[in-house]
């Protein structure tokens, strides 16, 4: 062979179903592990309306009204092994060092007031204690009288989650000091909530 070939060692045993050939650290060899890509999906739905109330400021998406979207087709739990949402505080944790996509959207209804500058919100933090507005997208209504209006707005984020104890996420909605708006929800159908993949190691 010439002198510029490069010689690649198997590991030396069978890798656990799902796993792929991928280099190691060390030159010159390979090992069995994670395929890159997306590897980690979910998607979490509302279970019931939530109230964005006049200046009330940021509510969050508690765990304890969440369902992992498995309706008409959905994976449910099954590419989201790890992912845990807490029941009050709505604080996402991560299962492995990654880059993520988030991507939050709120179906927005009022009924009885004007909404002049609601916002979708997804908040992360880098060091478990700090939640700073990562990303933020405002919406309007204005409701012709007695009737009911809704909007959709979504926004979306990349999150480098470099370490899962320190870096987390929230994601809510909040109404200005105008009027007073719900996100709404429904028992099947996706309606208000957010999706997570996981796109590739860090």
């Amino acid at each position: 062979n010439p002198a510029s070939d490069l010689e690649l060692k198997l590991p030396a045993t069978i890798g656990a179903a799902g796993q792929a050939l991928i280099n190691s650290s060390t030159p010159g060899t390979l090992e069995f592990g994670k395929e890159q890509g997306v590897t980690f999906a979910v998607q979490y739905a509302i279970d019931s309306n939530i109230t964005l109330a006049n200046s009330g400021g940021f509510v969050v998406m508690p765990g304890n009204n969440l369902r992992q979207q498995s309706y008409s087709g959905a994976p449910g739990s099954t590419f989201a092994a790890g992912f845990s949402v807490g029941n009050t505080s709505g604080t996402v944790t991560f299962p492995e060092t990654g880059l993520y996509y988030l991507h939050l959207n709120g179906d927005m209804v009022v009924t009885n007031d004007n909404i002049r500058s609601a916002s979708v919100i997804i908040k992360t933090t880098t060091d478990n204690s700090t939640y700073n507005i990562a990303a933020r997208r405002h919406f309007s209504i204005n409701r012709p009288t007695g009737t009911t209006s809704l909007q959709q707005c979504g926004v979306e984020y990349l999150f480098d989650v470099t370490n899962t104890t320190n870096c987390k996420a929230q994601f809510g909605a909040e109404s200005d000091n105008i009027g007073q708006c719900w996100l709404q929800a429904d028992a099947n159908v996706f309606l208000s909530g957010f999706t997570i993949m996981k796109l590739r190691g860090t």
